[in-house]
């Protein structure tokens, strides 16, 4: 694991390593991931970790790169189901015509409670 402190006070620090056994405590502002196949192929345990970090009004956003046409819908809905499970709700997709493969990304967020 690679964990780099914040360079300046203010700034966000970053961590690399496996999603599963990675040092993750608190709450983050953002997880992002890309090309990251097991958040939409089941078993996607690693929801499991991404779903009990975010802050309250804290972002998950799942990059990939759009391999066939209608693939961008077909991970979305994957992304979503999976992440749905574990209290998470899906609420944008970004496509972009990034050369020399499309991509997308699913924007998720917490789910809303009743209480708001």
């Amino acid at each position: 694991m690679t964990t780099v402190a914040s360079p300046r006070p203010g700034w966000p620090g970053w961590q690399t390593a496996p999603l599963t056994t990675a040092a993750l405590d608190g709450t983050l502002d953002a997880v992002v991931a890309v090309d990251v196949r097991a958040f939409w192929t089941p078993p996607a345990q690693e929801w499991d970790v991404v779903a009990r970090v975010p802050a309250p009004a804290g972002r998950v956003v799942v990059g990939f790169s759009v391999m066939r046409p209608g693939a961008d819908d077909d991970v979305a809905a994957e992304v979503g189901r999976a992440a749905g499970a574990r209290g998470l709700r899906v609420t944008a997709v970004h496509r972009g015509a990034t050369a020399p493969i499309p991509s997308a990304a699913v924007e998720l967020r917490r789910a809303l409670t009743p209480t708001g």
